[in-house]
């Protein structure tokens, strides 16, 4: 979309959906009352796990979402899934970590190809730490086409040799793109392979901090629209979201770290980029939250499109995963010719 880069927004763009909050709001509260009585039966320290409590955790969530989610088995056959949840506990060590845990809980619930069932701990406050604490990750950003994962921008002050916009990503680290999305492609839950690939064209650099930690180099294999390959080491970089980072305190950057956008066509078209509506985990850079940043985005864009001239406004969704439904209603507000309604599922 734009050398701006869009990475490292906080993997929780699902956590504020509001649908059946009910059943859910069930299974909330079953799953506090279950670990007050069965608390004594846990050590304080969760980031490792006995067998015990692992294979128990397990059967819990199976448990409930057989009984809570309306039609788990349309992709899989529930008979494939018990065989899966059994190779999981077959495969515990007397003591396994929370982290590794959830990743047998992430392909789990892949396998159900259902978007809003996923496992929220498997991008969470580890990394969401790291980054912010100034770690280093995979500075480019991704496009998937179809085919390739093609270099859509990276950070400005990173400066490549020879890597450009649009080259296609074969490998890196030596392990072929191909094998990438298949190996990470594993722990997404999303309806289609399209939709997968969507999700890891923006988490490449967690997946693969999630794998290897921390690197100073990434070495890669590209190939050009001419279809000529060549080589390229880059270095890791800190985030722009990260405490050490200096983008924090501007606020254009932090507007386009977020929510992008370009104009194409001779400034006749704007191409607008949401990849979450998340508010509810109160992720903030400095002192302003992402309410305002979209409000501030949404004045520049217009403002921008009424100096150019531009009349046709492009809202890229792609892996958007749904979140405070205020945000695109204040767009709706600003775009809408006509009266519309606002209704909420929540009384």
């Amino acid at each position: 979309m734009n050398e701006n880069w869009e990475q490292c927004q906080p993997f929780n763009q699902m956590i504020n959906e509001r649908i059946a909050l009910l059943k859910f709001h069930k299974i909330a509260c079953l799953l506090f009352l279950t670990l007050s009585v069965a608390g004594c039966s846990y050590t304080k320290d969760l980031t490792v796990l006995n067998r015990k409590q692992a294979i128990s955790d397990l059967d819990y969530l199976t448990k409930n979402l057989k009984a809570i989610h309306p039609d788990p088995f349309t992709r899989i056959s529930e008979e494939e899934f018990d065989v899966h949840t059994e190779q999981i506990k077959s495969n515990l060590s007397d003591k396994t970590s929370r982290k590794n845990f959830s990743r047998s809980i992430a392909e789990l619930l892949a396998l159900i190809r259902d978007e809003h069932t996923r496992d929220y701990y498997q991008f969470g406050s580890d990394f969401y730490a790291y980054v912010h604490s100034g770690g280093k990750i995979f500075p480019l950003a991704f496009r998937f086409d179809g085919n390739d994962m093609i270099v859509d921008g990276w950070k400005t002050n990173f400066k490549p040799q020879s890597l450009k916009k649009g080259d296609a990503v074969i490998a890196i680290n030596g392990t072929q793109m191909e094998s990438l999305l298949k190996r990470y492609g594993k722990y997404i839950s999303a309806q289609t392979d399209l939709q997968r690939n969507w999700w890891l064209e923006k988490w490449m650099h967690y997946f693969l901090w999630l794998t290897a930690g921390e690197q100073e180099w990434f070495d890669l294999k590209l190939k050009n629209p001419e279809g000529s390959e060549y080589t390229e080491r880059i270095p890791a970089i800190k985030c722009p979201f990260s405490k050490n980072s200096k983008s924090e305190n501007s606020k254009r950057d932090v507007q386009k770290e977020l929510f992008p956008f370009s104009f194409y066509m001779e400034n006749k078209v704007c191409i607008l980029k949401a990849s979450s509506f998340d508010t509810i985990s109160g992720y903030v850079t400095g002192e302003r939250k992402v309410w305002q940043i979209w409000v501030d985005t949404l004045n520049n864009l217009f403002a921008e499109m009424t100096e150019k001239g531009t009349s046709v406004l492009v809202v890229d969704l792609r892996g958007n995963g749904g979140g405070n439904g205020d945000l695109p209603a204040e767009l709706i507000k600003r775009t809408a010719k006509k009266p519309y309604k606002e209704y909420s599922l929540v009384s």
